[in-house]
Order: C-alpha cells, then sequence, then structure tokens
C-alpha cells in the first residue's frame, strides 16, 4: 500500500473512531386538511407557531403557544385563514368562517383551527 493510501486509511479510521454528533433542526411547516363528509365538508388548519407569530405580528413565535396570548387573538387568526383559503365546489365558492378556537399543539409548536360547511 502506498502512503498516500496508508494516510487516507489512517484518516478514515480517526473520523469513524470519533464522529461527530449532529443534531436536527425543526422543520416548521404549516397544512390544510379538507375531509368530504355525508353533507359535510371539515376543514382543519394547522398552522405553525412561526407562521402563526408573523401573521399576528408577534415578535417571538414561543409566544404564540402561550393561552393568554393567543386566546385574545383567536377570532382574527380564523379572519385571516378565512380569507385567505378558497374552497370552490361545483363553481361556487365556499364561504369559509365560523372558525374554531384556536387549539395548542405544543409538542408539533402549532395551532390547530377547524371548520365546518
Amino acid at each position: 500500500m502506498t502512503r498516500l493510501g496508508s494516510c487516507i486509511l489512517l484518516v478514515a479510521a480517526l473520523c469513524a473512531a470519533h464522529p461527530a454528533r449532529s443534531a436536527a433542526h425543526p422543520a416548521p411547516f404549516s397544512f390544510v386538511d379538507v375531509r368530504l363528509g355525508a353533507g359535510t365538508l371539515d376543514v382543519t388548519v394547522v398552522a405553525h407557531a412561526w407562521d402563526v407569530a408573523y401573521e399576528l405580528g408577534i415578535d417571538d413565535p414561543a409566544l404564540v403557544l402561550n393561552p393568554d396570548i393567543l386566546r385574545p387573538r383567536g377570532e382574527r387568526l380564523g379572519a385571516l385563514i378565512g380569507e385567505r383559503l378558497r374552497l370552490t365546489v361545483d363553481g361556487r365558492l365556499l364561504a369559509l368562517d365560523g372558525w374554531s378556537a384556536p387549539a395548542i399543539l405544543r409538542e408539533r409548536q402549532s395551532v390547530r383551527l377547524q371548520a365546518q360547511l
């Protein structure tokens, strides 16, 4: 084996012997779930705290997960979602209003709102 090959093998062995720790970063995302039932349309929006904080003008996204901060802004959040989410059925635009109070999903760092038509 050549000297270069030996050096490469030594470096590889040292790297394998002392692996570096890596940590995952949060992958924030929001999503909409639409379910069709017998004569009903159930809409669930799960919005990440970062998205909610941005839309409501809250500087620290962690504050969104505080019920005392979120509760008074719940109606406004539902109105924002209703204005921006467009669902059309048989060529007719559906009005999405009557959103539930936001539920905090702490483990997901998110907020859930629901509406039914």
